[in-house]
């Protein structure tokens, strides 16, 4: 997830939606073990700087850059709460994540939009 910001991308972002606790840790007990990534606090992953840049760079050479970041916007709209009292402290969290990741974006597509709308 290299369109995030990497010092503070919460677990929920990261986990897949099908992946239980032991293959969570199993795998990014192997990406911990190789210091690509930290656990953070609050239930946080931070992302080495360099381990980000790499990523980016891989993504464009690849021609992978638009969808990756279509992928994460998609995963920020559908995880992205209303913007209620009682969700402040989720869309604190989500904020800076969601900004990023807009900036990378092209063009503005459905899961931009509503993802734009909930941060409204």
């Amino acid at each position: 997830m290299p369109h995030l910001d990497g010092q503070s991308i919460p677990e929920m972002l990261v986990k897949s939606g099908q992946m239980n606790d032991t293959t969570w840790r199993c795998s990014f007990g192997t990406i911990l073990s190789y210091s690509l990534a930290a656990q953070g606090h609050n239930s946080t992953v931070t992302m080495h700087p360099l381990v980000e840049m790499s990523a980016r760079y891989w993504l464009e050479c690849e021609n992978q850059t638009d969808e990756c970041v279509k992928k994460v916007i998609q995963l920020l709209a559908s995880q992205f709460p209303s913007g209620e009292y009682e969700n402040r402290a989720a869309c604190q969290t989500l904020w800076p994540q969601a900004e990023i990741a807009l900036q990378y974006q092209v063009t503005c597509d459905e899961f931009g939009a509503a993802l734009l709308h909930k941060m409204a």
